[in-house]
């Protein structure tokens, strides 16, 4: 408790939301999640008062929520309430940037762009609790039941979290901590760079583990950032880690054992800037060959395409290169990329059901433009194709990846497709 008195004595301003429960004697502090305010701008307020409960939204200084713990009483815009802390009724986690932090009573709080102390406190509700039913009043909202405010009192989010399930008195502080932050991600075929902010990183170091066992470290510059090369090339996952001394001051995951798409390695973080290089992803895609998720082809040919692109999406999802023969040369394709990209979209829109969002880029290779249509796994196969040449009565063919090639599916497969063990 001590440690976070002490912090909120230096942090200039919380965005605050709070579940109040009245009694005919007195109020309780029954839920609360305080927040950094972050911006320039703090969130609006509000305050609904029902029968047994209050329901409230305020901007609040660090010293005046420090004061709260204090002197056991909370004033939350107009409502006064107690605050009912026990000893050593205070948890504290400490969470990296860009991550969600999931609570089985509370639900998922949405990610914060910085590292941050995560402080929850068991508080005692005295014997008052909000009722379930539902909460009505004169010119405040309606709300279904007690849950469904909490969740927009509590995360300012008119979405409940169908995980609030609040049977306790709980509260929460999320505290943003600047020392150090993971700001940017550049990831290459042979090496990464990671650019580092904040306000303790002089002394630092950046440590960079790959899912192959390799281990680099690195301390971190004046310039705050650092590249570490692989010899090997860049491991499919790597985990990395701002640390001083044996204090981590930031982390982040990237990679995981199948990625989403063939050449883009998926983020275990919610958000944050992770930039990679296409070229150099279609470069050794190029090298690796065809097979059951990359496809190369020198031209658009909307039936040829369409084969492939449903074969993918009722596989595993792929990628095919255009602008790539056979053989693995680049021979790039000619034309304004936009008026490319809106045919091949517009024309596998009208060969394919149900619908497939594809993604079309390019980049340069050799001094040659080469497309790149990724297809995802599909979640709502089986998809087909119309075969080149026929009417709008003619059945449309299934098609799965084996190996490099898109085969017609047989009929387990098409069924296979249609109820996936998982969805059974």
């Amino acid at each position: 408790r001590s440690e976070l008195v002490s912090i909120l004595d230096e942090t200039p301003l919380l965005s605050c939301g709070a579940v109040v429960a009245r009694g005919p004697q007195q109020s309780i502090l029954y839920a609360l999640s305080a927040d950094t305010v972050s911006g320039s701008r703090p969130p609006s307020e509000f305050c609904y008062e029902y029968r047994d409960v209050a329901l409230v939204r305020c901007n609040v200084s660090g010293s005046a929520a420090a004061a709260w713990l204090r002197g056991r009483e909370a004033r939350l815009g107009p409502i006064t309430c107690q605050l009912i802390l026990p000893e050593h009724a205070v948890l504290r986690y400490r969470i990296p940037s860009h991550s969600v932090f999931s609570h089985p009573e509370l639900g998922s709080f949405p990610a914060r762009t910085a590292p941050h102390l995560h402080f929850q406190l068991q508080l005692e509700s005295a014997g008052l609790v909000p009722r379930t039913g539902f909460l009505l009043g004169e010119g405040v909202p309606f709300f279904r039941d007690y849950y469904d405010a909490a969740s927009e009192v509590l995360y300012d989010s008119r979405f409940p979290d169908p995980q609030v399930h609040l049977s306790r008195a709980l509260g929460v502080f999320r505290l943003d901590d600047h020392r150090g932050l993971i700001e940017k991600i550049d990831l290459r075929l042979d090496r990464l760079t990671v650019r580092v902010e904040g306000t303790g990183v002089a002394g630092s170091r950046i440590t960079v583990v790959g899912n192959d066992g390799s281990r680099r470290e690195r301390a971190v510059a004046k310039a705050r950032a650092v590249t570490i090369r692989f010899g090997e090339g860049t491991p499919a996952g790597v985990f990395i880690a701002l640390h001083r001394g044996s204090e981590w001051l930031d982390y982040a995951e990237i990679g995981t054992p199948q990625p989403r798409s063939p050449y883009d390695a998926s983020a275990v973080r919610e958000a944050g800037t992770i930039v990679r290089d296409l070229a150099e992803q279609v470069r050794a895609l190029i090298v690796q060959g065809e097979g059951e998720t990359v496809e190369f082809k020198e031209k658009w040919e909307p039936s040829a395409f369409a084969k492939a692109v449903v074969a993918f999406a009722n596989t595993r999802g792929g990628a095919i290169l255009v602008g790539v023969d056979d053989s693995g040369a680049v021979v790039g394709v000619g034309g304004e990329t936009k008026r490319l990209s809106d045919g091949i979209i517009d024309g596998l829109r009208s060969l394919i059901r149900p619908p497939i969002a594809v993604s079309v880029r390019s980049c340069s290779l050799a001094g040659h433009k080469v497309m790149v249509i990724e297809v995802p796994a599909g979640t709502a196969g089986p998809y087909g194709h119309r075969p080149k040449g026929e009417g709008a009565g003619t059945e449309w063919a299934y098609r799965v990846r084996r190996g490099a090639t898109s085969m017609i599916a047989t009929p387990e497969e098409v069924r296979g497709i249609a109820n996936p063990p998982l969805a059974r």
